[in-house]
């Protein structure tokens, strides 16, 4: 199953309200990118929909993201979640979807020790192992 494959009501389960609705109108990728780059940070998303070049999502996201994004929320501020209490949830349900851990350590923007460690409580495991083979 791909990150694309995953219904709206996942979606909702696995990450913050905002984060969900950028996922579920744009995509999954779309959502952690703007987890990433502006996490904890409000944004004005104008009326218009259309922000300027001198609007916080337009410099960090790029004009056609920012503009969808501010189309969900026109003439509103929202606080960007950071999505950190979300984050072992959505690692530990991509790695039970059968994802390795590297593509898991990208999707959710952890570490790939990260990773490991979730994996090691799902198969458990207290410590992971010492030589790990490539999808340990």
């Amino acid at each position: 199953m791909r990150v694309t494959d995953l219904g709206d009501d996942e979606l909702r389960r696995l990450l913050p309200a905002e984060l969900a609705e950028i996922a579920i109108a744009i995509d999954l990728a779309a959502a952690l990118i703007v987890m990433r780059r502006l996490g904890g940070v409000r944004v004005f998303c104008p009326e218009s929909g259309r922000p300027g070049p001198d609007n916080r999502l337009t410099q960090e996201l790029g004009a056609e993201l920012a503009g969808r994004i501010a189309a969900l929320w026109p003439g509103n501020t929202i606080l960007v979640p950071m999505a950190r209490s979300h984050k072992p949830r959505l690692v530990e349900y991509l790695l039970g979807l059968g994802w390795s851990v590297e593509d898991v350590a990208l999707a959710a923007g952890v570490h790939r020790k990260t990773v490991y460690d979730h994996k090691a409580v799902l198969e458990g495991r207290r410590q992971l192992a010492l030589f790990p083979g490539p999808d340990a």
